[in-house]
């Protein structure tokens, strides 16, 4: 059995993939909330797929790394998928793939005004999966504009990054 590990609030994501066409996995895959297995106490074993840790405050995602390497202690054979160890947020995964040359495009944190950018960029947030938070941009003052809004609309600037559009 394969047991996906992910906070409730954000287990419909993963839901609806393993029940979607591409997915097809429902029988095959578990969902578990880190809330359950921590109030219960109890980590079936099985292989486990880490989910969701973007989504996690520093304290949760150090409690699902203790339950990862409880686990790996308990069964090594098992295979632990998408490690809580090795996962990186989001704009340091840019980062990354921008310095190794993957990605052709930098990304940085809008409480960042000083660092240097190329235009067009756009406005997302670091830690949800809703796209876009702005159209194009073309100049600073509208990156300022667009991040008034998001602000209006109850992000926080710390979680709000501003992306360069990739040139080939």
């Amino acid at each position: 059995m394969i047991y996906a590990l992910t906070r409730r609030d954000t287990a419909f994501g993963l839901g609806d993939c393993l029940k979607s066409d591409m997915g097809g996995m429902t029988d095959s895959v578990t969902l578990l909330s880190c809330e359950q297995v921590f109030e219960d106490g109890l980590f079936p074993l099985g292989a486990y797929l880490f989910a969701g840790f973007d989504q996690l405050t520093g304290t949760e995602l150090e409690l699902v790394t203790r339950a990862r390497n409880a686990l790996a202690e308990a069964s090594p054979s098992v295979p632990l998928l998408n490690d809580p160890l090795r996962w990186r947020p989001r704009l340091a995964l840019l980062e990354a793939a921008f310095e190794a040359g993957i990605n052709t495009y930098r990304a940085t944190r809008a409480t960042d005004p000083d660092r240097h950018r190329r235009f067009p960029v756009f406005i997302r947030s670091e830690k949800e999966h809703t796209g876009s938070l702005s159209p194009l941009l073309y100049d600073r003052p509208a990156v300022v504009r667009a991040l008034l809004l998001a602000l209006l609309r109850g992000y926080r600037l710390r979680d709000l990054l501003i992306v360069e559009i990739g040139l080939a």
